[in-house]
């Protein structure tokens, strides 16, 4: 297609009335006529149950990737006069039907209108859809890296901002995979993986080592690396030295780092030299000490009025985004609203542009760790465990390894 650069719109497909293959053939052939749309892939049709605990036939699923100039209002309206053309009549919510067409991501909107949220809220709670999106993501990825001005894109257009942290290859792999927005190579490394009681210790050389591993496992998404406890703060063109060495040795796409007012020199000074800058208010982890230990800041009003005022000079300094820790929600959605680039909440309530997290923390890998803020997406300490057991049994009972797994 000439003209504009096409947005990518998944859309699941599903039937379960009729000749339920041939519905799918016919929705697919309709929405590959529509005007300015390219059927770019299909996932495999699988088999699932019905949703809603109602008695009905098993539906047929298959979701398809667009690449559309059509705007997420005039592609729902379509794929709706494709559902009643089809003979879709709707009715009650989980009723069986001919077919049914839901837009389950749209390029990278976020959209909440009467009648249409992007993306869809059911996703993560369908591993059908689930599947069939990661299938399509490695057919077809979107080759076009994120770059910073599309974190500021993202604030104007209501889209929330995913960030964790990341310290190997490995795992930046397979986040960029599920579509993470920003990895933090965080200091946070230094107690995570180094088995530190705080961030004081890290240095340059473990930042840049470590941010280089992630760069290597990543090709799209954003990058960004805490400058370690005094290497900023001694002077300005020590900043700058520093800054420029994790960006040259780790390929990074920027730099964070700790404080309000007493850092906007730096900051500036950092970004006049071509080199992003994401601040951080609040819980300064390397702070740590003068902050009396980890606990929520900006509680009085004094504190609070103190935090809004270096969020605006790091604004104004030239910072891309501000990540907000342990703050009240209220001073988070208030510092939010006033700033026109990004707020990353950790423990800062939903107000936030973004969210960000220690990635073994939300993973269940820190199984000591249970602040309030965090909420454990999986337990794979757990899971660890249990695989490990079960491979050391084997190995002491002899059954690993087998027949199968040697060689002739």
């Amino acid at each position: 297609m000439g003209g504009p650069a096409a947005e990518r719109a998944f859309v699941a497909l599903g039937s379960n009335l009729g000749d339920r293959a041939a519905q799918l053939d016919a929705a697919r052939a309709a929405l590959a006529s529509l005007p300015a749309t390219r059927l770019a892939a299909a996932s495999r049709v699988e088999e699932t149950p019905p949703l809603g605990g109602m008695a009905q036939p098993p539906y047929l699923n298959q979701m398809v990737l667009l690449e559309t100039r059509l705007g997420p209002r005039e592609l729902l309206e379509a794929c709706q006069a494709i559902e009643r053309a089809s003979g879709r009549v709707r009715t009650e919510h989980w009723g069986a039907r001919t077919l049914d067409l839901d837009i389950v991501r749209y390029g990278r909107r976020h959209v909440a209108e009467p009648g249409l949220i992007i993306p869809h809220p059911e996703l993560p709670n369908r591993d059908f859809w689930l599947r069939e999106l990661a299938e399509l993501e490695s057919m077809s990825a979107d080759p076009r890296p994120l770059t910073v001005p599309d974190l500021l894109a993202m604030k104007a257009t209501g889209r929330p901002i995913v960030m964790l942290t990341c310290y190997d290859a490995a795992f930046a792999r397979l986040l960029e995979q599920a579509d993470v927005d920003v990895l933090l190579v965080g200091d946070s490394l230094n107690q995570v993986l180094a088995g530190r009681d705080s961030t004081l210790s890290a240095t340059l050389d473990q930042m840049i080592y470590h941010a280089a591993s992630v760069r290597r496992g990543s090709s799209r998404t954003l990058v960004f690396v805490d400058l370690p406890f005094l290497t900023y703060q001694v002077s300005v063109p020590e900043a700058i030295r520093n800054a420029g060495r994790v960006l040259q040795e780790s390929g990074a796409h920027g730099v964070k780092l700790e404080g309000g007012r007493p850092m906007a020199e730096t900051v500036r000074a950092l970004v006049d030299r071509g080199i992003p800058v994401l601040g951080h208010l609040g819980l300064t982890p390397q702070s740590v000490h003068a902050l009396g230990g980890y606990r929520v800041q900006g509680r009085d009003q004094a504190t609070a009025d103190r935090l809004f005022a270096d969020a605006e000079a790091l604004e104004e300094a030239g910072a891309c985004g501000i990540v907000l820790e342990l703050l009240p929600a209220a001073l988070a959605r208030r510092i939010s609203a006033a700033l026109t680039i990004p707020t990353i909440g950790i423990g800062a309530g939903p107000g936030c542009d973004g969210q960000v997290l220690v990635l073994h923390d939300m993973l269940g890998l820190n199984q000591g760790f249970n602040p309030k803020f965090l909420k454990r997406y999986a337990e794979l300490g757990e899971a660890v465990r249990t695989a490990v057991r079960a491979y050391a049994s084997e190995v002491r009972e002899g059954s690993y390894p087998g027949p199968q797994h040697s060689f002739d």
